[in-house]
């Protein structure tokens, strides 16, 4: 057996437990590149379920480890809860341990064990050639792992696309079987419908023969509609700072887009109950629209007047869970599991609303469990679009934001993956400066706040 060079003070015991528990551990090395590792390693003896981590973290006033050598006993690595761990047994290296490690926080002693760790200094006080021997070994052990991290999350992943499409098809048929039942369709038909002039001026917009001219036209020769577009515009949610008096005007200064987006707003509120649930939830569905409008412009995807009028739109259906609610309370609990998209969709359809506001309104939510791939492809776009303005609201309202398949979705729409500052600083901001007119007061504090 190898002899060691004695040491003094604290560390005569675990030089005691390492000379004794050292046969035939070699790692590879040479006669005398092994009394030379012995003595410039930290030697670190481990009860079973001693955290590897904390021990380390303990030592680092000498230098963070770059290098940890099983000397004796036996350490695993955990994959995964479904996966095998990895056994390091006497004479393995694992390379790149410094604090923060990956594979570090996944070691966990299986037996009474002795590790060598070697700081950075420490290795560069070694011979070359075994440096590039213990690095070659640690970094052998560094890919097998990785490997097997890849591998499990292969598994992963495809375990959670398989639960996804299994989620899919029952929201897909069930989801859609609950709004077509006779109860919904009963409290359908007792909501108050959207202004006739606003449901047509919404058919003018979407169809892709008119012209911006017979939109305008429209909101000219309709009294009601023009009272609601004055009403609207001169109130304090959008402090112009001067009186407008007629459409003409209104076009002027806000755009056609602008004047229909307010009409259609108004138009929305007016359906509404008149608390402040619902209040809220205009207000929210006032911002989105204005929000999914400029994304649409930017990238270039959609019809930005029409995703607008989705996001307006899309949240109605809680007007019809709330009724459900009330006249069936002892099943609150199942029908609230309903997303108000479903039901909200089945009351625009009855309200003969163009079938693709609908259909994107019924679809909304598949974007939190589904890839895009799984999504019926006319409404893939709004879906997007719908999808990326929530989440960028969600952040600017600083609520917790999930969106599992963010970058996937970005892509869709022709974006490079961004986090939720990026996304308004560089691509929205820009253009909602350009219809700063047609903001309510609260997108226009934002834009102030964020220069």
């Amino acid at each position: 057996m190898i002899g060691f060079w004695k040491r003094n003070g604290a560390q005569a015991d675990e030089q005691k437990a390492v000379q004794q528990s050292d046969k035939g551990v070699s790692f590879g090395l040479g006669e005398s590149a092994q009394v030379e590792l012995i003595n410039q390693a930290r030697h670190l003896t481990l009860e079973v379920g001693a955290s590897v981590a904390q021990a380390l973290a303990a030592m680092e006033s000498s230098g963070t480890s770059r290098l940890l050598l099983v000397q004796s006993g036996r350490v695993h690595l955990d994959i995964s809860e479904n996966a095998s761990p990895l056994e390091l047994g006497a004479g393995q290296v694992v390379s790149c341990m410094a604090s923060g490690c990956p594979l570090l926080e996944r070691l966990h002693v299986q037996e009474r064990s002795v590790l060598l760790c070697l700081s950075e200094s420490a290795l560069s006080q070694l011979q070359d050639s075994t440096q590039t021997l213990l690095l070659r070994q640690g970094q052998a052990f560094a890919a097998q792992a990785n490997a097997a991290l890849f591998a499990a999350a292969d598994k992963a992943e495809a375990r959670y696309l398989q639960l996804s499409d299994a989620l899919f098809r029952s929201m897909e048929t069930g989801e859609v079987q609950f709004a077509e039942s006779d109860a919904v369709t009963q409290v359908v038909k007792r909501i108050p419908r959207l202004p006739l002039a606003s449901v047509e001026l919404l058919r003018t917009l979407t169809d892709e023969n008119s012209t911006h001219a017979q939109v305008a036209e429209l909101v000219h020769q309709d009294p009601a509609l023009t009272a609601q577009l004055l009403k609207a515009i001169n109130s304090p949610a959008y402090s112009l700072g001067q009186s407008v008096t007629d459409a003409s005007q209104a076009v002027s200064l806000l755009g056609f887009e602008g004047v229909y987006q307010i009409i259609m707003a108004e138009s929305l509120r007016k359906s509404l109950p008149d608390n402040e649930q619902f209040r809220n939830s205009y207000q929210r569905a006032l911002m989105l629209s204005h929000i999914a409008f400029a994304l649409a412009q930017a990238t270039g995807k959609g019809r930005p007047a029409e995703v607008s009028t989705i996001a307006l739109l899309h949240d109605l259906g809680r007007v019809v869970i709330a009724l459900l609610v009330r006249q069936n309370p002892s099943f609150k609990g199942v029908i609230r599991q309903v997303h108000p998209g479903v039901v909200g969709a089945r009351l625009l359809k009855d309200w003969q609303l163009p079938e693709a506001v609908w259909r994107a309104i019924e679809v909304q939510h598949y974007p939190e469990f589904a890839m895009p791939a799984r999504l019926p492809q006319d409404q893939l776009i709004p879906a997007a679009l719908m999808y990326i303005s929530g989440w960028v609201l969600d952040g600017m309202q600083k609520r917790e934001t999930t969106a599992l398949f963010m970058p996937e979705y970005q892509r869709v729409l022709g974006m490079k993956p961004v986090d939720v500052d990026t996304c308004w600083e560089q691509i929205l901001k820009p253009r909602l400066k350009q219809r700063r007119n047609a903001l309510p007061v609260v997108l226009k504090n934002w834009l102030e706040q964020s220069d």
